[in-house]
This record gives structure tokens, sequence and C-alpha cells, in this order.
């Protein structure tokens, strides 16, 4: 029986789909963060999809190639889903750091000093106001645009015929 053989791109794309699952599985068992809700569940399940589909991208299974395809297409679509609502959360979230640090000054600071710290901290606010739209559509853009980016380029590398080929039964 003949030895089937891979090109460099499937060996580049297999390994990529290993380090990627594992780096992703690491980082969720690293921070600590447990397996709740269900961006955890989702985003736990695709890291350990990625690692197995590459690892069987490396052995020329046409269902992992298969399934990097469809791993691709429902990140895109999470990400068209889920990030408007991560960049109005991290958006939410300044703010919020923005009224513990109010807080602080009306706590800790003495009465003398309170005026100035909380006008300091109102221009501040005013500056990041009007920089908060730019910063939005940078964290959107950047979001969507890397792992889409990513997702397409897979996508159409394993639709190409010559890749097809490698992964005949």
């Amino acid at each position: 029986m003949e030895e089937k053989t891979r090109s460099k791109g499937v060996t580049i794309f297999g390994w990529l789909f290993i380090i990627g699952g594992a780096w992703s599985i690491l980082t969720l068992m690293i921070t600590g963060k447990t397996i709740k809700g269900i961006g955890n569940i989702y985003y736990f399940i695709s890291s350990s999809l990625s690692f197995i589909c590459g690892i069987y991208i490396l052995k020329l299974k046409s269902w992992a190639k298969q399934l990097a395809i469809i791993l691709c297409l429902v990140s895109v679509i999470s990400i068209i889903i889920f990030m408007p609502s991560v960049v109005n959360d991290a958006v939410k979230n300044f703010y919020k750091q923005e009224d513990i640090k109010k807080q602080i000054i009306l706590e800790k600071i003495k009465p003398e000093y309170q005026k100035e710290a909380l006008e300091s901290l109102k221009q501040k606010r005013e500056e990041i106001d009007k920089s908060i739209p730019v910063v939005k559509r940078t964290m959107f853009l950047i979001g969507i645009g890397i792992p889409v980016a990513w997702a397409l380029i897979v996508i159409y590398f394993f639709t190409r015929p010559k890749v097809k080929e490698q992964f005949m039964e």
C-alpha cells in the first residue's frame, strides 16, 4: 500500500490546529475558569475539537478536513453573534472601574483634595468618552477581523483541489 504524503501546508495547518487547541485548553485550566455557562462550554468543546482535528489532519483523514471547515464556519458565526456583546461588556466594565475610582476618592482622600481629584477624574473621563467610539470600533474590528481572516484562510486552503486530493481515502 502506498504511503500518503502530505504537503507542507497541510502539516502547518495541522500543527496550528493542535497548538491552538492545546493553548486554548491550557488557558482555560491555568486561568482557573471553571466550565460554566454556554461561552466556556463552547470554548472548551471547540478547543478540544481543534486539537483532535489537528491530529487527524496530520493523518490525512478526510473527516478532519471537513471538521476544520465546520469549526471555522461555526467560529465565524459565533464571533459575529457574540462580539458586539463582548465589546459592550468591556466598555461597561471600564465605566464601572471609573465609578470605583470615584468612590475611592470620596472615601479615602481628604475633603480638601477631593474636589481636585474628582475634577481630574472628570477630565480623564471626558477624554475617554470621546475616544470610546474609536476604541469600540477597533476592538470590534480586531475581535472579528483576525479570527474571521483565519477562518476564511483555513476554509479556502482545505477546499482547494490539490489539498482535497491529499485527503482522498
